[in-house]
């Protein structure tokens, strides 16, 4: 992570100032209080079981001096930088998009209800062989995994590939609102989380949302069997959309695949050209990731 001032924290998280201890920049960020390095900023974030403010004294305890804090909590102490905001999650992504922008690269969006996690390692395995490309580790597809994951680029990053999950209608609009993406991929609409929606186009209206605001400087990518996003294919869009999968009206369509020796062998077809592929998978649905 590259050095962000105390005036960046508060500039980009609109938060107030209740102690000025020492002007220091800050080069780490941090949600739990036993990951405190030097110059880190304690970030205390409420959540369904633990509220982060409870840790607070024991980040300071490991050598923290800067914090943020909502405006239901106080920390009485006098050698600290605390700054107080609304919302401690919310000014966590607010600081991510900050320090977004500082760097020149764009976004690969990843969402899906089934196939999201390998197409994202797919996609970046792909692009980092001539770009160096970062993408969120393991589950770090949430609120607070996608900032984390963007306070490790520096300079030398060229491209992001970020996976976005969902639990709820708006989590992605919400996760644009700190790493908005230039290319959006879609895997399939499935029942992941169908308790929080109506049905399945419920579901399939959230996942939309990667979309959301696209012009034709954007593209979208879908799973063009999937019997929702199929019908993006007749619309009239306001931004680009490519298609994959095995029926013939897709972009890029396989044509005919063959499992042996632990993997697969498919052929596929992309503007009239046959393109051989081979994957370490006996998995049929990893043809589409």
């Amino acid at each position: 992570m590259l050095k962000i001032s105390i005036d960046d924290i508060l500039k980009s998280t609109k938060g107030k100032s209740l102690l000025n201890y020492k002007e220091e920049d800050i080069s780490y960020i941090s949600t739990s209080s036993k990951d405190i390095k030097e110059n880190t900023l304690f970030i205390p974030i409420i959540g369904e079981v633990y509220d982060g403010h409870k840790f607070m004294e024991d980040a300071y305890n490991n050598g923290c001096r800067n914090f943020l804090i909502d405006e239901n909590h106080k920390f009485d102490k006098e050698d600290i930088n605390l700054i107080q905001v609304k919302n401690t999650t919310v000014a966590l992504g607010n600081i991510a998009n900050f320090y977004l922008k500082k760097f020149n690269i764009d976004i690969i969006g990843v969402t899906g209800s089934v196939g999201k996690t390998s197409t994202r390692d797919i996609i970046y395995s792909v692009l980092n062989e001539k770009y160096k490309t970062l993408k969120n580790e393991g589950n770090f597809n949430n609120e607070i995994g996608i900032p984390k994951t963007l306070f490790n680029l520096d300079e030398t990053y060229e491209l992001a590939v970020i996976e976005m999950g969902i639990d709820k209608k708006g989590d992605i609009n919400y996760f644009r609102t700190i790493a908005d993406p230039k290319i959006s991929v879609i895997s399939n609409i499935g029942l992941s989380h169908i308790a929080n929606f109506k049905n399945q186009e419920g579901i399939f209206n959230a996942k939309m949302e990667i979309a959301d605001g696209f012009s034709k400087e954007n593209t979208l990518i879908i799973n063009g069997d999937d019997k929702f996003l199929k019908t993006l294919k007749t619309k009239n869009l306001s931004y680009n959309l490519l298609s994959y999968g095995f029926e013939k009206d897709n972009t890029i369509y396989c044509t005919s695949y063959e499992i042996q020796n632990g993997k697969i062998n498919f052929t596929c077809k992309y503007n009239d050209k046959e393109l051989n592929f081979s994957i370490p998978s006996i998995a049929k649905h990893n043809i589409y990731n």
